[in-house]
C-alpha cells in the first residue's frame, strides 16, 4: 500500500469517527454531520500533508473540530 493510500485511509477513518461523535453528541443526522465536517477548517487541515493531522487520534481531531464549531 502506498504512503498516500495509507494517509487517505487515516483521513477517512478520522472522518468516520468524527461523524459518529457528532451524531451522538449533537443528535444530528448523518448528512448534517458530514456537512459540518466537510465545510470545516479541520477538514482542510486533514487534507494538508504538511500539517500531518492524521498522526493524532480521531478523538483529538474531533476536539479541534468542536472548538471550531
Amino acid at each position: 500500500m502506498s504512503e498516500e493510500t495509507q494517509r487517505q485511509c487515516l483521513v477517512n477513518y478520522a472522518i468516520d469517527q468524527m461523524t459518529a461523535f457528532l451524531i451522538e453528541d449533537r443528535h444530528i443526522s448523518l448528512e448534517q454531520a458530514l456537512d459540518l465536517i466537510y465545510s470545516s477548517r479541520v477538514y482542510e487541515l486533514l487534507q494538508d500533508e504538511a500539517v500531518n493531522l492524521t498522526s493524532n487520534s480521531p478523538a483529538y481531531i474531533y476536539e479541534l473540530l468542536k472548538e471550531e464549531l
